[in-house]
């Protein structure tokens, strides 16, 4: 019985230390954008300049002319590091907007490092 009890309490302390302590995530889902102003793109899309992939994110559920570059569900991926990742905006076949983001990722969610917060299609 002594054995078991040793067992379970060593167990037990395995698995609250591989715990982080301290980390409360909040419910919201993270999207870093960018606000285009002087029209509006034929075409968006994210390049993910590690592995040259292109990322294409629907904005139907943001206002106006916000443009999402990366959002949370790629948080696991990156959680842990930065990568840069290249937003792209196409009017009449020509990409007038290419702008740099550096994104890293908590345990919790993504987070911009670096990048605009607006540009111009003009």
């Amino acid at each position: 019985m002594k054995t078991l009890s040793y067992s379970l309490l060593g167990l037990s302390i395995l698995f609250l230390s591989s715990c982080d302590w301290g980390v409360s995530c909040t419910e919201e889902f993270r999207t870093v954008g960018i606000d285009l102003t002087g029209g509006t793109p034929d075409d968006f899309y994210t390049l993910r300049s590690s592995t040259g992939d292109t990322i294409r994110l629907m904005d139907d559920a943001f206002p106006g002319d916000f443009y999402p570059v990366i959002d949370d569900s790629w948080q696991e991926e990156l959680q842990g590091s930065e990568e840069e990742f290249v937003f792209e905006a196409v009017v009449d076949g020509t990409v007038v907007v290419s702008e740099t983001f550096v994104i890293e990722a908590d345990l919790c969610h993504i987070n911009k490092v670096s990048g605009p917060d607006s540009a111009s299609l003009e």
